[in-house]
């Protein structure tokens, strides 16, 4: 939803989601953006195009390094509140976000390195809990002692945060007063501040680069695993083997994988699957010797939740990471409906045995698709309550997708029966594709939202990609 005055929220469009921090909506990827607000409007691009953002709304700059759009106020200082709804009511931006050192000297250089200037993390809601007004960030640039709540100015709590210019000279962070005069130091709490606001999407013929920079950095040396990410591709989170060159771990990025956090996840685990939420705030990791793990804050941190001694084959969660579906070697499928909280064993089994490998769920959890390593694949549609087998054949069943309604689904088999199958109607029918099928490994895939372009990964024999929701390859 779209936020219209003061308290009134109008359903974003079609193709289009809303932006968290912003009040507003956003076209997704492929479409081309036209109005704004309640006159947003999203159009698919035509064939041979794609769609690129690097249009920013009026009085806003582009710069590539972050991939944003930024407007400095330098001439009208305010205190934090009305900066931020300045910055909301100019095309719905938001006082900035920094998720990287090179965003934070671009910020410092467009307040003047020598002020004093409002950026989007406070404390307001929970004392000590920094937030930011706009998505999150793993990064953070504190003036040493800081935060610190007026320590030293005990007549003011200190919730918001500002690039301090005039003290660190290098553009490290303190905490502040929000609003008013200090009566301590008789000093009026109103900083300029520098508004970010998301690139408009427009369609562009130019032929895409298929470049891959890297290995990025502080990643190089470890045997990675699995890998996933938030709608954006800003939010990443990774996991890597303990082997014995060193330990392993689950690292987390906020900059699109320009720089990482190791996290508190065991580092001496072998990890085998990973899913996250939209907004990439919610995850679930599956490790090799039986447990699993329920991160809430952007892969920062990690609780164990669900443990034993079967392998964790797959893990997949809604959109909103509130459900997870989760394969456990052996020992059947597992569902929570609490954000991971707690698991309860599904009733899915398969008539020959076989235990379930892949998984998969829809964006609402509703509809969750399970496969048998040697049996068929099962469905349910109210969210794992109940399940009925599917006419796909008794297959060695290795991976599955699904769009987000659950309606499209793509399988790939090992073995006898090797190949990719599709259905286009919950699994009722389905067809073998034209993918080979002389005994390849069929061993990863990942599809669009709306299940028609997929990609296909044989273990020993290359990828393929399909564009008809896996029929042909």
């Amino acid at each position: 939803y779209a936020v219209a005055g003061d308290t009134t929220c109008t359903a974003c469009p079609a193709n289009s989601l809303s932006v968290e921090g912003s009040g507003s909506c956003q076209c997704n990827s492929g479409y081309s953006q036209s109005g704004s607000g309640s006159s947003l409007s999203c159009s698919a691009c035509p064939a041979n195009t794609y769609s690129v953002a690097t249009t920013c709304a009026p009085g806003y700059t582009y710069y590539a390094s972050t991939g944003s759009c930024y407007k400095a106020y330098t001439s009208t200082p305010a205190d934090y509140m009305t900066a931020a709804r300045t910055c909301n009511e100019d095309s719905r931006g938001y006082l900035a976000t920094i998720n990287s050192a090179t965003e934070n000297n671009l910020v410092f250089s467009l307040c003047g390195q020598s002020n004093n200037c409002w950026i989007g993390y406070n404390d307001i809601l929970s004392e000590g809990s920094f937030t930011w007004l706009h998505g999150t960030s793993l990064f953070t640039y504190w003036v040493e002692g800081n935060p610190n709540n007026g320590a030293n100015a005990p007549s003011y709590n200190e919730n918001c945060v500002h690039i301090w210019g005039p003290f660190s000279g290098e553009g490290r962070w303190n905490d502040a007063n929000c609003y008013g005069t200090n009566i301590d130091w008789n000093f009026v709490f109103e900083f300029i501040y520098v508004c970010e606001a998301d690139p408009i999407s427009t369609c562009s013929a130019t032929t895409l680069s298929y470049l891959w920079e890297g290995p990025l950095s502080g990643t190089g040396g470890l045997e990675w695993v699995g890998i996933t990410s938030d709608l954006s591709g800003k939010i990443l989170t990774a996991q890597a083997d303990a082997n014995s060159q060193g330990p392993g771990g689950i690292f987390a990025s906020s900059d699109s994988g320009a720089t990482w956090i190791k996290s508190n996840a065991p580092d001496n685990l072998r990890w085998y699957s990973i899913t996250s939420s939209d907004t990439g705030q919610y995850l679930a990791a599956g490790a090799v010797q039986g447990n699993l793990y329920i991160s809430r804050d952007f892969g920062s941190t990690w609780s164990l939740k669900l443990y034993g001694s079967f392998i964790q084959n797959s893990v997949s969660c809604s959109s909103s990471g509130s459900r997870y579906i989760v394969a456990k070697d052996y020992d059947g499928v597992y569902i929570s409906t609490d954000y991971g909280e707690t698991f309860a064993k599904a009733s899915v089994s398969d008539p020959t045995g076989s235990r379930i490998v892949p998984v998969c769920s829809s964006a609402s959890g509703q509809y969750l698709i399970a496969g048998a390593l040697g049996g068929g694949i099962h469905l349910s549609s109210d969210y794992g309550s109940s399940w009925t087998q599917t006419s796909a054949i008794d297959a060695e069943w290795t991976f599955i997708a699904c769009d987000t309604t659950g309606r499209y689904i793509v399988a790939g088999a090992d073995g006898g029966s090797a190949g990719i199958y599709a259905s286009s109607d919950f699994g009722s029918t389905w067809l073998k594709s034209n993918a080979p099928s002389d005994n390849r490994r069929w061993y990863a895939v990942t599809a669009s939202s709306d299940g028609q372009r997929l990609a296909a990964a044989i273990f020993d024999g290359g990828l393929y990609h399909s564009s008809d929701g896996g029929y042909t390859w």
